[in-house]
C-alpha cells in the first residue's frame, strides 16, 4: 500500500488555446492532428465531428481542432497535454491561452470517505477569518456514484479549484483512494502559468507547486505537501457509449459466451452474436489460427500482438506522414509500370 499522501500523477490536465485566423502554424499543427486522429482511429480510438463554441473541426485521442470565421482553437486534455502542449508554439504561432488546467492525484487514507467535507470545513473556517466570502459547493460527483466533489471558486473566474475522488471518477482504470485536485486556470493566471512553461517549466514540477501555493491560500495543507513529483500521468479515457456498450459486453455477455464456447456451441454463439460475416472477413484476411479452427484442424493460439499505445507522440505522427508518403509512391510506381507493360506494343 502506497504511502497517505503520495503523489500518483501530476501536470498538464487540459488546455485551450485560441489562434488568428493568418496564424503561421495553424495549418502545421491542424496538420499534425489529422495524422494523430488517423492514428487514435486505426487503434480503435474514438473520432468524432464537433463544433464546440461554433469551432466546427474533430476531437479524437485527447486533441480537438476546429475553425470559425475569426481564427482557429485547439483543446488537449489528459496525458495528451503533456505530450503535445510545446506543440502549440513550435512552428511560430501565437496562442491566445484561454484555459489552463494543472492536476495534482495522491493517495489518501484508505477509510478517509469525508475528505471532501472536511477539506470544505477547513476552507469556510479560513475564509470567514480572513473576511471573505469565497462561494465553497460540495456535490455528489455522480448521481450513480458515491464520491464527492468539492468546488472552490467561482467557474467564470480565473481560478477555480475541484477536488474529488479520482478512483470512483475513473470507474477503475486508476488504482483505489487516490483523490484528485484540479486547478482551472483562466485569463490573466492562464497565460501567466503559460509563459513558465514556454520558459521551460516542467508541467508536474509547475502542476505541484502552482497546485500546493492555491491551496495554502485556501487554508488547506494537503497530505501531499512535502511529496516529490512522479514521473507519469493519470491515465485517462474518453467514455464513449461504444465503450460503455463494450464494457457491458465484457461485464455481463462474456461469461456466458465462454461457458457456452467450452459447452460446444462455439458456432451457435457466432450466430448469435450476428459474427459470420466478422468470421468469415477475418478467415479471408488470412488469419492461421482461426481458419486452423473454421477448419477443424489442430489450433494454435496467434502471437499476442503488442500492446498500442492511446496516443501518439509528434515525432510517431511525423513519421507515419512520411511512411504513407513513399508507400503511396510506391504504389504510384508499381501502377505506371503495370500500365507501361501492358501498352507495350
Amino acid at each position: 500500500m502506497p504511502n497517505v499522501g503520495q503523489i500518483y500523477s501530476c501536470g498538464l490536465d487540459w488546455i485551450t488555446a485560441t489562434f488568428k485566423p493568418d496564424d503561421a502554424g495553424a495549418a502545421a499543427i491542424n496538420n499534425l492532428c489529422e495524422h494523430h486522429w488517423a492514428a487514435t482511429k486505426n487503434a480503435g480510438g474514438v473520432v468524432e465531428v464537433l463544433a464546440p463554441l461554433k469551432y466546427h473541426g474533430v476531437r479524437g485521442g485527447g486533441i480537438f481542432f476546429g475553425s470559425r470565421a475569426d481564427g482557429h482553437m485547439i483543446q488537449m486534455s489528459g496525458p495528451i497535454a503533456n505530450v503535445w502542449y510545446k506543440e502549440i508554439t513550435k512552428y511560430g504561432s501565437d496562442p491566445n491561452i484561454t484555459r489552463l488546467d494543472l492536476e495534482v492525484t495522491a493517495y489518501r487514507e484508505p477509510k478517509d470517505f469525508n475528505f471532501a467535507p472536511r477539506y470544505r470545513n477547513q476552507v469556510r473556517r479560513f475564509e470567514r477569518m480572513m473576511g471573505r466570502a469565497r462561494p465553497v459547493v460540495l456535490n455528489p460527483f455522480d448521481k450513480n456514484l458515491s464520491g464527492d466533489s468539492l468546488m472552490i471558486g467561482d467557474r467564470k473566474s480565473e481560478f477555480h479549484m475541484r477536488i474529488y475522488d479520482k478512483s470512483d471518477e475513473s470507474e477503475g482504470l486508476v488504482p483505489p483512494n487516490l483523490t484528485r485536485w484540479e486547478a482551472e486556470n483562466k485569463d490573466v493566471l492562464g497565460k501567466r502559468l503559460w509563459k513558465e512553461l514556454k520558459a521551460g517549466e516542467s508541467p508536474q514540477v509547475l502542476a505541484r507547486n502552482h497546485n500546493l501555493d492555491r491551496m495554502l491560500r485556501l487554508g488547506i495543507n494537503p497530505e501531499w505537501a512535502a511529496q516529490a513529483v512522479p514521473m507519469h500521468y493519470t491515465p485517462t479515457r474518453e467514455k464513449s457509449d461504444a465503450y460503455r456498450r463494450l464494457m457491458w459486453l465484457a461485464n455481463d455477455v462474456s461469461k456466458t459466451v465462454a461457458t457456452l464456447v467450452e459447452e460446444g456451441y462455439e458456432h451457435e454463439v457466432i450466430n448469435a452474436l450476428g459474427l459470420q460475416e466478422v468470421v468469415e472477413q477475418l478467415a479471408r484476411d488470412s488469419l492461421p489460427g482461426l481458419k486452423q479452427r473454421l477448419h477443424g484442424e489442430t489450433w494454435k493460439a496467434p502471437p499476442v500482438a503488442p500492446k498500442m499505445e492511446t496516443f501518439i507522440t509528434p515525432e510517431g505522427a511525423r513519421a507515419i506522414l512520411d511512411r504513407r508518403d513513399k508507400e503511396r509512391d510506391k504504389r504510384t510506381r508499381e501502377r505506371l509500370q503495370k500500365i507501361a507493360r501492358e501498352t507495350k506494343p
